[in-house]
């Protein structure tokens, strides 16, 4: 594992990012005339598979480029086949050619460890995919329910060809897509709050490719929250921990703003509550308190600004951002959530070994406006798609999908408290994976590639010392 990250080189950091802007565009044209996503699918194959055959390190930072960005993977879409699908296969097609005859001597199956996870994965997806077609459950609930899973296959491809200058890149590729994503909420926030255009383009643009959620609020606010903005937390984590050990530079604390302000944005408690947890595990394990406080208040006070001024010019509202977002239990997502939370609980007690399987359909009453309108009054909603993560799991999979992802992420935060003795500077990385958990209750990730491609990247970096 590499011990020193290259935050200070801006070139590798302008490289990835012209790369994200050239995608987004990509995305902005595909969806104002779909028939281009068919032309862009066949360009960009080829382009994955020139690449591959250039240099397999491809294999990785080109999926992990897209999956840092992409939120939901729509980005790109023509129907139901999109941007990450297109990559998934050509990259899982290319390994599979690659490594013909020769299965057996992949890395995967020379650590025992991890080889065990990644085989009770599949046989534990496998099983809850047989377990929802016996319950007779849609089989296109099951699949679009399930197909987020196969995420995870991903493992023995990174494992195969990961390395310390990969990992270099990946920092990289990190810095200069949680760069753009906050920067883009931030223009997405300004515009909704300041703008007197007509925005419905941008914000179906968001909706469809499934980017983000745009919810003008009451008083004027708007809530701008990107999937792909658990990145972030990653990105400010590693910044933050160098900005302890070493000193806060201009651009660390450039960075280091305009991802809190993204996050504050995003009015997210799931990913206010991760940011709390890393801030824990930073400042006590660094040990160095009153410097981390320092740091923090100056970080907290411009970015409290910078919104301040972001949502008052040139048009002024008055309101206290502190209390933009009620913590009242009336409001509508929590509200929704806890009365989804009795539906759910008494589905899991009718099967909580083994679940029900993949597509489990719940009815419950829902106050999201979504769903409660005219047409729909009461808020009824029917769905397998469920906010309670670990709750997910357990209806679907009983104990035995929690208890993976428990095992796996042990695993990993083990390997990492090993890690930091001689390596300090992954403290950050045990902060994401201590947080990643306490995520996942109320928003959920470990069952959608953004987290499985976080718990990839956790396994391979930690492959030598668990």
């Amino acid at each position: 594992m590499l011990s020193f990250y290259e935050l200070e080189n801006n070139k590798p950091i302008l490289f990835w990012s012209g790369i994200l802007l050239f995608l987004e565009l990509l995305s902005g044209l595909a969806w104002f005339y779909n028939p281009l996503a068919i032309v862009f699918f066949i360009i960009l194959a080829g382009i994955l598979v020139f690449a591959y055959r250039q240099n397999k390190s491809w294999l990785i930072l080109l999926p992990i480029l897209e999956l840092f960005w992409g939120s939901m993977g729509r980005s790109i879409e023509y129907g139901f086949f999109s941007l990450r699908w297109l990559i998934f296969i050509v990259s899982i097609l290319f390994f599979l050619i690659a490594n013909f005859g020769k299965y057996k001597s992949l890395k995967i199956f020379q650590n025992r460890a991890i080889a065990r996870i990644f085989v009770s994965y599949v046989a534990l997806i496998i099983f809850v995919t047989l377990l929802a077609i016996i319950n007779h459950h849609s089989l296109r609930n099951i699949f679009f329910d399930a197909n987020a899973y196969l995420f995870f296959l991903y493992l023995p491809l990174w494992l195969e060809y990961y390395n310390a200058n990969v990992f270099k890149k990946i920092i990289n590729i990190l810095l200069a897509s949680s760069l753009l994503i906050a920067v883009k909420t931030m223009l997405v926030f300004y515009f909704f709050t300041q703008s007197g255009f007509d925005l419905l383009g941008l914000y179906k643009w968001i909706r469809d490719t499934r980017t983000g959620e745009i919810t003008m609020l009451d008083n004027g606010f708007a809530r701008i929250f990107f999937q792909s903005q658990i990145y972030l937390l990653l990105a400010w984590s590693i910044i933050f921990d160098r900005t302890i050990k070493y000193k806060l530079s201009v651009k660390k604390f450039f960075y280091l703003v305009i991802l809190s302000t993204a996050i504050y944005i995003s009015l997210s408690r799931s990913l206010w509550l991760g940011l709390l947890m890393i801030i824990l595990v930073l400042v006590f394990l660094n040990k160095r308190i009153w410097l981390s406080l320092k740091y923090l208040f100056f970080i907290a006070l411009t970015t409290y600004v910078l919104v301040i001024i972001l949502f008052n010019v040139p048009k002024y509202h008055q309101i206290n951002l502190l209390h933009n977002r009620s913590l009242s239990s009336q409001e509508a997502a929590l509200s929704t959530r806890t009365l989804l939370l009795p539906v759910m609980w008494d589905s899991i007690k009718d099967a909580p070994l083994i679940g029900h399987g993949f597509g489990q359909e719940l009815t419950f009453l829902s106050q999201d406006p979504r769903s409660k309108n005219a047409q729909n009054p009461n808020g009824q909603r029917t769905t397998f798609s469920f906010e309670w993560g670990w709750l997910d799991f357990m209806l679907k999979g009983g104990l035995l999908l929690p208890l993976f992802f428990v095992y796996s992420l042990v695993y990993i935060i083990r390997a990492l408290y090993v890690i930091i003795r001689s390596k300090p500077e992954f403290i950050a990385w045990l902060a994401i994976f201590l947080a990643l958990p306490l995520i996942h209750v109320f928003t959920p990730y470990l069952n959608h590639p953004l987290g499985l491609g976080l718990l990839i990247l956790g396994l391979i970096n930690t492959k030598n010392y668990a």
